[in-house]
């Protein structure tokens, strides 16, 4: 598993929205701003993310990629991403990207993220369901700022 370290300063969604907004180089919608997740704040530190095995996940449901998560690694709060991605917009590799978080929206439907040529999506889909585009960027925070 190729890991790629980023720090991440603790923004929350809403925090982030307010820096990036909408379009291209921010969010393609803002749907879930009155969600309880958009508020939660990741803890500030530096965190391992493998986005290169992000399909080995695919077509499985939550609890089937959640098993086949390394150990010490789990699903990223959509902050962490979010903060990646629209901080670093030369990262090529993430232009149609999709992944499920730890977050899951009010009616319990679990949150995932897409990066794409018109701004990164927040969206969510069942953990029952599996999807063909949906994998996970299996990550951990290794240093504590």
């Amino acid at each position: 598993m190729k890991k790629t370290k980023f720090t991440i300063t603790g923004l929350s969604l809403n925090e982030l929205y307010a820096k990036y907004g909408e379009g291209v180089k921010g969010f393609y919608s803002s749907w879930w701003r009155d969600e309880k997740f958009a508020d939660e704040k990741p803890e500030a530190g530096i965190y391992e993310i493998d986005f290169e095995n992000t399909e080995k996940y695919i077509n499985l449901i939550y609890q089937e990629q959640k098993n086949k998560l390394p150990k010490g690694f789990d699903f990223p709060h959509p902050a962490v991403l979010a903060e990646i991605i629209l901080s670093n917009p030369n990262l090529g590799f993430l232009r149609n990207y999709w992944s499920r978080t730890s977050s899951v929206t009010a009616n319990r439907n679990r949150v995932f993220v897409r990066s794409g040529s018109d701004g990164f999506y927040v969206d969510y889909y069942t953990d029952g369901n599996a999807y063909s585009l949906i994998g996970v960027s299996a990550s951990r925070k290794v240093i504590k700022i």
